[in-house]
């Protein structure tokens, strides 16, 4: 064979590896920042869906405790209802934050998002349980968690919960 067809098909051999690694290392980077991004969209819309729950329910116990309020001493009446939009907005942010949580693949932010709940349920319909302060950590946790897994190069916590 000829010097030279032989030094074109080393270099056309090298350019077809050449090309054919770097499309591989482009698709793996394009999934890559494709994870990345749906993941850093469900911690978003989580976080989203705990402040807009965590409204709702504080609204809801405002409206319980002034119905509460109102009603007559002696009565033998316990008024345990609060205007439907308020019980509605209630049940609609409960659901989406339910859903909100079920679309995060990160462990130690749905952990952080379930302890939060928990407490948010009974803390913010009825603060003197002393429960308020709990919840209180327990949603800054949520932030801290969420920031942490939004500033790591993958859009996972750390599993410590502590910023990389």
């Amino acid at each position: 064979m000829d010097g030279s067809v032989v030094a074109a098909l080393i270099t056309s051999g090298a350019a077809l590896v050449v090309a054919v690694g770097g499309g591989l290392r482009n698709d793996f980077r394009s999934a890559a920042d494709r994870r990345y991004e749906r993941r850093r969209t469900s911690l978003i819309d989580a976080q989203d869906a705990a402040l807009n729950l965590r409204n709702a329910l504080t609204e809801y116990g405002a409206a319980l405790r002034s119905r509460t309020v109102q009603a007559p001493f002696g009565a033998g009446a316990f008024v345990m209802s609060v205007p439907d939009e308020l019980g509605n907005d209630a049940l609609e942010a409960e659901g989406r934050f339910v859903v909100a949580r079920s679309r995060v693949d990160d462990p130690p932010v749905v952990a952080a998002l379930t302890r939060w709940h928990a407490l948010a349920r009974v803390s913010l319909i009825d603060p003197r349980d002393g429960e308020a302060s709990a919840e209180e950590r327990a949603f800054d946790e949520i932030n801290h968690v969420i920031g942490a897994a939004l500033r790591s190069s993958d859009g996972r916590a750390p599993v410590s919960g502590v910023d990389a």
